[in-house]
């Protein structure tokens, strides 16, 4: 007697085998969207869809029609790898869909992983300097929409509006104590995970620019305005590329290529370049103006 696991559709199958179908899902994804990045999908294409009729024929020869569930089991999770590698280059799976499953993912974890730093911080900023625990300001989000963007304040109260402005340089007097070192370590940058999870940024992405620095919405031109096209991210190509001490220009330039060439390879790349940036803390200082007169 065959024997059931739970399952609320008998004729899908045991919890057993649905368990194997996730495992080949989670196997065959990330090679999907590895091979379809680097150009060898045509062999894994190949080899995955020989695979399928290979397991199918063997199964269904050897035990019937009544263990088609071990088919749907074995051979549906390589399929679903086999249309992720498919699509994966032509339609751009990862930029239209993963990306953000992985930004929700990711954040989730991370809050909970930092929560308790976060709550140390709070408390010390509260006790070391009168204000606001978060600094909230309003940056330019995708298709180039107002968002309020979430910091640990690192500066005193009202610091945007005096002294030089945005620009903040070694020995600015309005940066506070905790400030230095929360700025010196991307700390101060932590709440920004719950606006990845509000979906106004992601992980890795454009920079979100100040509604009136560089320039108005309405100064970009075409080309530039393309920069707008995903989510921005707490880090970025231009980030990593000198992080502050980048003209805007060329900052934007960075910005669109990284649209034109969003991949999962290369958001990790960014992602261990942002750690060694921040671990070594480069390019982490303003030196001055960063917009070409």
């Amino acid at each position: 007697m065959y024997s059931y696991g739970f399952t609320p559709f008998r004729f899908l199958g045991s919890r057993d085998k649905w368990l194997q179908f996730l495992s080949n899902v989670i196997m065959f994804v990330p090679i999907g969207l590895l091979s379809a990045e680097h150009g060898w999908k045509g062999t894994i294409l190949t080899g995955v869809a020989f695979s399928i009729g290979i397991e199918a024929a063997q199964f269904l020869l050897k035990n019937g029609f009544s263990e088609l569930d071990d088919v749907i089991a074995n051979t549906a999770g390589t399929a679903v790898g086999y249309f992720t590698i498919k699509l994966g280059g032509k339609y751009r799976v990862y930029k239209r869909f993963l990306k953000r499953f992985l930004d929700i993912c990711i954040s989730t974890v991370a809050l909970i992983a930092f929560s308790p730093l976060m709550a140390i911080v709070a408390i010390v900023i509260m006790l070391t300097s009168p204000g606001p625990t978060i600094f909230k300001q309003i940056r330019l989000g995708r298709g180039g929409k107002e968002f309020q963007i979430l910091k640990f304040r690192s500066m005193v109260v009202g610091a945007e509006h005096t002294g030089s402005g945005v620009y903040s340089g070694t020995g600015d007097a309005r940066v506070t104590k905790i400030g230095r070192i929360i700025r010196a370590t991307s700390i101060d940058e932590l709440p920004q995970l719950i606006n990845i999870l509000k979906g106004d940024m992601s992980l890795i992405g454009p920079r979100p620019p100040l509604t009136y620095h560089p320039w108005t919405i309405d100064k970009y031109t075409k080309d530039q305005l393309r920069m707008f096209e995903v989510r921005p991210g707490i880090t970025g190509w231009a980030q990593v590329h000198g992080r502050k001490d980048v003209e805007w220009h060329e900052r934007i330039r960075l910005n669109v290529w990284y649209v034109d060439h969003v991949s999962f390879t290369l958001d990790v790349k960014i992602f261990f370049m942002t750690i060694f940036k921040v671990l070594s803390n480069a390019d982490n200082e303003n030196k001055g103006e960063t917009v070409k007169k």
